[in-house]
């Protein structure tokens, strides 16, 4: 067996640490000091857990180490959410239902993966503000900071591209919401929402890449600029309380191992107990499948966008540009830049009043701008005031002044936001349901093309089940993104469908009963 190595310098100073590689080597396996020989395995474990912590070890210093387990839960949880995954607008809901319904401990894992990533921005916010206060982001810590950021700006992106998947009606019509946001950025807009939806509208396309940036493009990302948050950290060591102590021990550094690991393991416990408690208590809601033609749904996003969301209906026309790029893109670019203004060597808080005063200022507007988004939805009203606002008879509402029509329309909000929630909690409750599917395909001509009509639809979209072409998509699954009424609109006036440029009007080249014909062949089609 070979010889355990020794610790290197400079971690030969920490008895602790020391001690804890004693123990290891004698209690290890032959396996294991057989890799530790070639691969240095003490050693690593050694450099990890001999960080200098100045000041000592506190519990102030958990956040990092929580943030990092936060993110391996979302990583653990959504490995196994894919396995039963469809990214398919006619099968995604279904499967998302079966994991909730029927997969054992498939609600349970889902509400990790939502929950976790519910904290892991209360708790980004948290650590993200600390570093604020107490200036840890000053020389020679810049990197440690824009990194960080960009970090945030990752776990949001995660949350948007999250949304979608289940397609649900609250999926469904808040990323409408989001992809029209994008649609009118300046100048890239257009692009953008071409990128996006991957289509005229929202359907498998989009579904599709929605799906392949969540699981693929971001956790990649993320991955890269943890390691490279990591390294920034270490290189420029950590900043430590912003107020020295008043009698420092001489000749004494506090390491990572074992006060601050015990700390941040106890942090970690506790979060996970916390989601795993809401999971249990508070299960993920999953309204109906996305219904495109239901107009009468009012899409509402995460609470954490809800003050973006408020901001934007006080710019409308042509200023909405102010609420959709140029404030939060101000706002953004200012939070970079920190460690470049602020760039005196003072870190005491309590002697840095504008840079405090003004993260104060943007955090009370956001606090703001939260509670009105939840008074204009009926949070703040209590249900015997809503009952008696609906319950007033026609002639009264038209003779309401201003402020009392208002408060007429919370009231009307509040009702249907309260019946999609009833809905949803409804929808959970039934059993599963299976997609409709025959045994064996059916017999005669049910499934046969009508005669002469559906050659016109294959120059552009090809044979059914090819894939479609580069003019259109395959036309298969139609009948699972629009409704009957819809297809027969599109055949009549395709441009009120987005679909000006790529497709004509059939109402000179079949008949009406032909039209009729052909959309209940697509519908046929989507029910086998």
């Amino acid at each position: 067996d070979p010889l355990p190595l020794p610790l290197p310098e400079p971690h030969q100073g920490n008895p602790c640490l020391i001690r804890h590689v004693e123990v290891m080597n004698k209690r290890s396996s032959t396996l294991y000091r057989w890799l530790d020989a070639r691969l240095g395995l003490d050693r690593f474990i050694a450099i990890l857990l001999d960080e200098p912590i100045p000041g000592g070890a506190r519990w102030s210093y958990v956040f990092g180490s929580g943030l990092l387990f936060l993110f391996i839960i979302q990583l653990v949880t959504g490995i196994f959410l894919t396995m039963y995954y469809v990214p398919g607008a006619a099968v995604a809901h279904t499967s998302v239902s079966y994991i909730q319904k029927e997969i054992t401990g498939g609600a349970f894992v889902r509400g990790l993966h939502h929950w976790g990533s519910t904290l892991l921005i209360v708790t980004i916010g948290v650590h993200m503000g600390q570093v604020f206060l107490w200036g840890a982001f000053k020389k020679p810590r810049e990197m440690v900071w824009v990194f960080g950021m960009v970090l945030m700006l990752l776990i949001l992106a995660f949350s948007f591209t999250g949304y979608l998947l289940p397609w649900d009606q609250k999926a469904y019509f808040a990323t409408a919401v989001g992809v029209k946001l994008v649609s009118e950025v300046p100048i890239v807009g257009g692009f953008l929402k071409a990128v996006t939806l991957g289509g005229a509208r929202l359907g498998t396309l989009t579904l599709s890449r929605f799906y392949m940036m969540h699981v693929i493009v971001l956790p990649a990302l993320t991955v890269f600029f943890v390691g490279m948050h990591m390294f920034a950290f270490r290189r420029a060591g950590a900043a430590g309380p912003y107020a020295k102590p008043a009698k420092p021990i001489p000749n004494r550094i506090e390491r990572f191992y074992p006060r601050q690991f015990y700390y941040d393991t106890v942090f970690s416990a506790g979060l996970f107990f916390v989601i795993a408690a809401l999971a249990i208590t508070e299960p993920v809601a999953l309204e109906p499948r996305a219904n495109p033609a239901d107009a009468a749904y009012i899409p509402r996003p995460e609470w954490y966008f809800l003050p973006l969301f408020q901001l934007l209906k006080y710019f409308q026309g042509e200023l909405a540009i102010l609420g959709i790029v140029v404030i939060p893109g101000v706002l953004l670019a200012l939070l970079f830049l920190v460690p470049f203004i602020d760039r005196k060597a003072e870190r005491n808080p309590f002697r840095r009043r504008i840079a405090i005063g003004s993260m104060a200022v943007l955090l009370l507007t956001m606090g703001i701008l939260l509670r009105q988004a939840k008074r204009e939805d009926g949070a703040l009203m209590s249900v015997a005031e809503s009952q008696e606002l609906l319950a007033m008879p026609e002639e009264e509402v038209a003779g309401l002044s201003g402020a009392e029509r208002r408060r007429w329309e919370i009231a009307q909000t509040k009702m249907t936001l309260d019946r999609q929630r009833t809905m949803a909690e409804a929808f959970l409750a039934r059993p599963f349901e299976p997609l409709r599917a025959t045994a064996q395909p059916p017999s005669g001509s049910e499934l046969l093309p009508p005669p002469g009509t559906f050659e016109l639809c294959s120059e552009c979209h090809g044979a059914l089940g090819g894939g479609g072409t580069l003019k259109g998509p395959d036309i298969i699954g139609a009948a699972d993104e629009y409704t009957r009424a819809d297809l027969l609109g599109m055949l009549v006036d395709p441009v009120l469908y987005g679909f000006e440029g790529k497709m004509v009007p059939m109402t000179d080249v079949l008949t009406e009963a032909e039209r009729e014909e052909l959309v209940d062949y697509l519908v046929r089609l989507s029910e086998n």
